[in-house]
């Protein structure tokens, strides 16, 4: 495969797939009505999705090390439209939540593979190459819920139209892997398909340091992607999709923009960004309390630059120290520490939310991520690792 060709199907896939983790979003408050669903059962369609990449993190995260990045990469694209074409047709809850576990495993062998791609891959060298999987995360989780909630709004099948475009999308990235893989195929070596994860000792706690940080933005992903509309209907007393969709799109476009933008040292930033998210959902917090559709409006840079600033330097933090020869391993084991504070958030927020508010989520939102900001904070008087 082709420096120039192996750039660009790995980065659209690596958008696309992030769009699509997003596109059930603004379809929540239809699945409440259309099944008498509670915020409960919610949580459970969100939190299928980390549990999904969890599992395949754990036992394959390393796997595209072993067997070449091109098949893994044909493996995820292919499971993730299957996952797709599930939620697309899902009659039932128990259908939303095994389609949303089937697009967290393709998403865990995307995503640990597809880095690790842009690293070997990227003209600059590894630390271009992560900035470039970061914008293209960012990117396609800014997109998902606002084409996902004009989707809804503008197509017939509300249920199914969302989906049936992102499966569209999908198919043009997976047909430049698969032409790429005919002409040019990667040479694999033998070794076990599964194999745990595991980070080398001298390496981990600036792994850890970074998962402390993304945890940050994985709490805003988890409230977010559960909870925005419902965010939106407290504070603006609005329920529909466009609007919902708008609210969180801007704070996942300020995301993908300080994927451009950021500069400087990675503890900063990574501190920086967790104390910023924190003051954001506090912001929401008091809107939703006051009613005032101003201060949430206020909130969308807080919440937007620091969960950005958040995945930025910590991605970052972990191409820096990460071997060469073990990049998709280290990245999907820091892949696995944001999948489980994002579960985590998910089940977490749903338990508040079902006793008491999405008022009380935010807060608690908010109150996460100044822990964690004080966590990262302590991460300032180590060493940078380069």
């Amino acid at each position: 495969m082709s420096r120039p060709a192996g750039l660009t199907a790995t980065s659209l896939l690596l958008l696309v797939t992030m769009l699509a983790s997003f596109t059930p979003t603004p379809l929540y408050p239809a699945y409440r009505e259309e099944w008498d669903l509670g915020d409960a059962q919610i949580s459970w369609i969100f939190a299928g999705y980390p549990l999904g990449v969890m599992v395949v993190l754990v036992a394959l995260g390393g796997m595209s090390d072993r067997i070449g990045r091109i098949p893994t990469l044909r493996v995820g694209a292919g499971l993730l439209i299957a996952a797709l074409a599930v939620l697309a047709s899902a009659p039932n809850l128990e259908a939303l939540v095994a389609g949303r576990l089937l697009q967290g495993a393709a998403t865990g062998l995307v995503t640990g593979a597809g880095a690790a791609a842009l690293m070997d891959l990227h003209p600059r060298g590894s630390g271009a190459g992560t900035s470039r999987t970061t914008l293209m995360l960012a990117t396609g989780l800014a997109i998902g819920p606002l084409l996902a909630g004009q989707a809804t709004a503008h197509l017939p099948g509300p249920l199914v139209a969302p989906y049936a475009v992102t499966i569209l999308l999908l198919l043009v990235p997976f047909a430049g892997l698969v032409a790429a893989s005919a002409t040019r195929p990667e040479r694999t070596t033998a070794a076990r398909l599964i194999a745990p994860i595991r980070v080398p000792r001298p390496i981990l706690a600036p792994v850890a340091l970074a998962a402390a940080s993304v945890a940050t933005t994985n709490v805003t992903f988890a409230m977010l992607g559960s909870y925005g509309p419902d965010v939106v209907a407290r504070v603006a007393s609005s329920s529909s999709p466009t609007v919902a969709g708008a609210f969180v799109s801007s704070i996942l476009v300020l995301v993908a923009l300080v994927q451009v933008l950021a500069r400087g040292s990675r503890t900063v930033l990574m501190a920086a960004g967790a104390t910023a998210t924190a003051a954001g959902w506090g912001a929401v917090t008091v809107a939703a309390v006051l009613r005032e559709p101003a201060v949430l409006v206020a909130s969308v840079p807080l919440i937007g630059i620091g969960a950005g600033l958040g995945l930025h330097a910590s991605a970052g933090h972990v191409g820096a120290v990460s071997p060469p020869e073990r990049r998709a391993e280290i990245y999907s084991a820091y892949l696995l520490s944001a999948f489980v504070a994002l579960a985590l958030g998910a089940f977490g927020l749903g338990a508040v939310v079902d006793t008491a508010g999405i008022t009380a989520a935010a807060g608690t939102a908010a109150g996460v991520c100044a822990l964690l900001a004080v966590g990262t904070a302590l991460g300032l008087g180590r060493p940078r690792q380069r």
